[in-house]
């Protein structure tokens, strides 16, 4: 019961967060209230956080409703901080440098399946072959850049970021996330999932870019098993 409350409120979740960004592009505050409404009901029914709701509310209202709260997790996102790449840990984990402090990095709003976990019947194949995939890529990298949406960390301590190869002029031009950044083309390559939590500014795009991956057969998704692992991991 617990795991089909989970399910029925991550993709409920993905659902409002989708209607909710495009009430917000077409500038129809009414409906983007009542859905961020929904959003909120829906946070605390299935104990998720209420942040990506209140950072949506500050975007709707001027300046936000809450004193003191940060709703500028996304213009964060156009300062791009610089690092040194150490090491690929997973298909969506990394390890770099960051003003001398080693951090661990998780590939923002991407998942793919585990190679590395504690608990051995968790991994798989297919996170094997995108961990591989993520270690090719990043083969001859040193320095990559670093943006951020609303969070800062996840509960574990990890940095959540967009990484670029490039420093990125515009971290939402769709063209650039497909030309440099990392997380993009692990979707777009095959090797990982779109995940939402607190944030969610690339849903959209990102969910496209897995449609893509999908009808073309890239990657993963060239594998018969792929699919069937996909749904029964959602």
């Amino acid at each position: 019961m617990a795991r089909k409350k989970k399910q029925f409120a991550g993709q409920a979740a993905k659902e409002l967060n989708k209607q909710i960004n495009a009430s917000i592009k077409k500038g129809n505050k009414k409906r983007a209230l009542l859905l961020i409404a929904a959003g909120l009901v829906l946070a605390l029914y299935s104990g998720r956080s209420i942040n990506p709701y209140l950072s949506d509310l500050g975007k709707v209202t001027e300046g936000g409703l809450l004193s003191g709260e940060d709703t500028s997790g996304t213009e964060a996102a156009a300062e791009a901080e610089e690092a040194k790449l150490e090491s690929v840990v997973d298909g969506d984990t990394l390890w770099v440098r960051v003003n001398g402090a080693r951090k661990k990095v998780r590939l923002l709003q991407i998942n793919a399946p585990e190679s590395v976990h504690s608990d051995e019947s968790k991994n798989t194949s297919y996170g094997r072959e995108a961990s591989a995939h993520l270690k090719e890529m990043l083969a001859d990298v040193d320095t990559v850049w670093m943006t951020r949406d609303y969070s800062d960390e996840d509960q574990y301590g990890r940095l959540l970021r967009m990484i670029w190869l490039k420093k990125p002029s515009d971290p939402f031009s769709e063209a650039e996330l497909r030309e440099n950044c990392v997380n993009a083309r692990m979707l777009l390559d095959g090797y990982a999932q779109v995940v939402v939590f607190d944030d969610k500014s690339y849903t959209d795009l990102f969910d496209s870019f897995v449609s893509e991956a999908k009808k073309h057969k890239n990657g993963l998704w060239a594998e018969d098993g792929w699919k069937r692992y996909v749904r029964e991991h959602e």
